[in-house]
């Protein structure tokens, strides 16, 4: 099935070809075994379909975000801080709700793949500083970051754990010692 995703002024470009695109930035020491993957399941009622994005690696998923799972932690979410405020004061609850997820790792969807466009239009060392964990966690196993820049990366305490696992990733395929913070982590 092909997706579309909408890109710049309202052109469109279908998913095989973004991951096309995505896939071709892998180290050559992950070509052939990280594999990005988005699908849209059918809905047979009026409800929003049920969407997932995974990366895996030698085809064990390493990473994975569902719409239906993101909506599951949003309403946590949501009835935490509805239970935490006066009624009359929750217009911007969804939002924070949703800022809380991002804080958490846990992005929608549709942020996924904006995040997935952005990653292939933004600089590197922009992509490298980056607080999206999308972004920065793509960095980490893109070809244009050297072996030098590896060593020399220091990943921050509150670091995402995806940025984490695709760092300890990538340090492996080049045989390179990871940093002991991201050994002690995830």
């Amino acid at each position: 099935m092909d997706q579309y995703v909408k890109r710049g002024w309202g052109l469109t470009i279908d998913w095989s070809k973004i991951k096309q695109l995505l896939e071709s930035n892998i180290c050559a020491t992950l070509q052939g075994r990280i594999s990005l993957n988005l699908t849209n399941y059918r809905s047979n009622n009026k409800r929003e379909p049920e969407s997932r994005f995974w990366i895996s690696l030698d085809k064990k998923d390493i990473f994975s975000i569902s719409k239906l799972k993101w909506l599951r932690e949003w309403q946590e979410v949501r009835k935490e801080l509805l239970a935490d405020r006066d009624v009359n004061a929750n217009l911007d609850v969804y939002d924070q709700a949703e800022e809380i997820l991002k804080n958490r790792g846990f992005y929608y969807l549709d942020d996924v793949e904006k995040s997935l466009r952005d990653y292939l239009s933004t600089p590197f060392d922009d992509a490298l500083q980056s607080r999206n964990m999308i972004i920065k966690g793509l960095t980490m196993i893109d070809r244009r970051l050297g072996k030098r820049r590896l060593i020399s990366i220091t990943l921050l305490p509150n670091e995402f754990d995806f940025v984490i696992k695709m760092y300890k990733i990538r340090c492996e395929s080049e045989e390179i010692e990871p940093h002991e913070y991201a050994i002690d982590c995830v």
